[in-house]
């Protein structure tokens, strides 16, 4: 250590900061700690950009069915990111968001902070994929990758799908599902391509191929979600199966599930306990959304207003016209006005990415948000898109939806 400080300190202070701004965030908070030469150096020089990394909460995309592209449900005064994604010349609908990076179902990667993009280059050849090659007959879903705390760079995962019994080819069907090793095809924004990467069980198989067929759950329109956390990648899979992908090894924070179910009554929320080598889920809350509905909705006084609003960007931008909420769920909450109503329905949009808040949507057509640990309801704002009733009419709804965190990292072109 004292020899690499001694050679450290004869490069002039210029090019030691040129090195150390190369390091990512967690390394270069860690490096800062080295001596306090460095730590002034980081200090002084404005190296270490928080400010880059995805700390706030910028807004929900919204996949609405029958619509081109998704729709984003945002703060009506921060309007650094904006949803339209038309810069990409592939404006389509999201299918995946992590850490502020989005996928679109067209393979374009997408950072709207930074107005960035890079395609992905198509799957490889399936030949190599030995004793695998009808699990890709439907290619599956691909799933981001990305720590911008760790690396400017990310990866995306294709996870293939158990296919149709006429298409099984020559799989047998008391074969293990998944398979050990599972091999998936993995793209690195790094090397700038497509590997195959076998990854080995741990523990039993969760079923066999019959099984999979049997519960005849295929269904290629459904959205399967993924959610990546420090080195691993959760993602649903067939059957409402989670699987756990160690993309490397950096430990874990708790994952998290939510159904809004028994004719849109209750609201329960899951958190995978993986403490003491299980893999269970554990159910956190479970929500009696009617009687949340007879106690009222809250709304902010006006003064406070951060008003929510859609874009309406399959409509020409044009916004919502309907209200919003203030998004600073920390901030004190003082009661206006409070409404009883009634629902048709309510649906689960996704959990705030840093507060115990769960996203919901009344019958398409107002944001809500609900603090567990208060037992508060707030109104948002109108997020039902312009003309959408003559559009999707009696099959209108949500196909996905993604709370959207701002980054000002990440390789792309």
């Amino acid at each position: 250590m004292h020899m690499e400080a001694v050679t450290i300190k004869l490069l002039p202070d210029d090019v030691l900061a040129d090195i150390l701004r190369r390091l990512p965030p967690r390394s270069l908070a860690t490096s800062r700690c080295v001596c306090k030469a460095w730590h002034d150096m980081i200090d002084a020089g404005h190296l270490l950009r928080a400010d880059l990394l995805p700390h706030t909460l910028g807004g929900i995309f919204i996949d609405f069915r029958f619509l081109q592209v998704s729709e984003l449900f945002r703060p009506s005064t921060r309007t650094a990111v904006f949803g339209d994604l038309s810069y990409s010349s592939a404006n389509t609908a999201v299918s995946e968001h992590c850490n502020g990076l989005v996928l679109l179902l067209s393979d374009m990667v997408v950072n709207p902070a930074t107005r960035r993009c890079a395609r992905l280059p198509p799957l490889p050849p399936l030949p190599s994929r030995v004793g695998m090659e009808d699990f890709y007959v439907l290619r599956g879903d691909k799933f981001l990758a990305f720590d911008p705390s760790v690396s400017s760079h990310y990866e995306v995962a294709s996870v293939p799908l158990v296919p149709f019994e006429e298409r099984l080819g020559r799989m047998p069907r008391d074969s293990e599902w998944p398979p050990s090793p599972f091999v998936l095809p993995v793209y690195s924004s790094e090397t700038k391509r497509w590997e195959e990467r076998p990854f080995v069980r741990q523990g039993g198989a969760a079923g066999t191929i019959a099984g999979m067929l049997e519960e005849d759950r295929l269904d290629l329109d459904v959205k399967r979600y993924g959610v990546y956390l420090r080195g691993a990648l959760y993602a649903q899979i067939q059957n409402d199966f989670c699987c756990r992908i160690s993309m490397a090894d950096l430990g874990e924070r708790e994952v998290r599930c939510a159904l809004v179910e028994d004719a849109f009554r209750f609201l329960r929320v899951w958190g995978l306990d993986e403490s003491r080598g299980r893999c269970e889920w554990a159910l956190r809350h479970r929500v009696d959304l009617g009687q949340v509905l007879a106690r009222g909705i809250y709304y902010r006084r006006e003064e406070t207003d951060e008003r929510w609003i859609l874009e309406n960007v399959n409509d020409g931008g044009a916004g919502s016209d309907g209200e919003a909420e203030e998004d600073d769920h920390n901030a004190p909450v003082v009661e206006v006005e409070r409404e009883t109503i009634k629902s048709d329905y309510i649906s689960f949009l996704g959990f705030h990415p840093f507060e115990d808040v769960v996203f919901l949507c009344d019958t398409l057509t107002r944001g809500l948000a609900y603090h567990l640990k208060r037992s508060r309801l707030e109104y948002m704002g109108i997020l039902r898109p312009r003309h959408y009733g003559h559009i999707a009419g009696s099959v209108a709804g949500v196909n996905a939806s993604f709370p959207y965190t701002p980054c000002g990292m990440g390789e792309l072109s």
